[in-house]
């Protein structure tokens, strides 16, 4: 009955992760190319732990950077020190997808992936201060 062979979905690296210094963004890597479309509010979602518990973050935009392999997430800003959690999505209807259509094989490290069916990648931070703008 043997196991599946990893596929060879890309997968997020968790020790890339950072925020830009001038907006709030994360940036992550990837181990091999995505395709950009596949990336967005649906296979993308981000959380925070403030006071009054945890709450969803919007997702402001999507940036992905072929020749670095690099996706950037602009996030509606965070309380400043609380933790946020993104989950980049390789499993369910909608999933961020390799270059070759495989999905997410999750994080660096993780178990295979299937051709059909890959993991979610979630990764944890604590938000930085930024601050704000007086200009509309």
């Amino acid at each position: 009955m043997g196991g599946e062979a990893d596929p060879g979905g890309p997968r997020v690296d968790a020790g890339s992760l950072h925020w830009r210094e001038t907006a709030p963004a994360v940036v992550f890597s990837v181990t091999r190319p995505l395709l950009a479309r596949s990336l967005g509010p649906r296979t993308l979602a981000a959380a925070c732990l403030d006071e009054d518990g945890w709450r969803d973050l919007e997702i402001a935009g999507t940036g992905y950077d072929a020749a670095r392999r690099t996706v950037t997430v602009l996030l509606a800003t965070p309380p400043p020190g609380v933790p946020v959690r993104l989950i980049v999505r390789g499993r369910g209807p909608a999933c961020v997808l390799g270059e070759d259509g495989v999905p997410l094989a999750g994080l660096t490290g993780g178990l295979p992936g299937g051709a059909s069916e890959g993991d979610d990648a979630v990764l944890t931070t604590v938000a930085p201060r930024y601050e704000q703008e007086d200009t509309p």
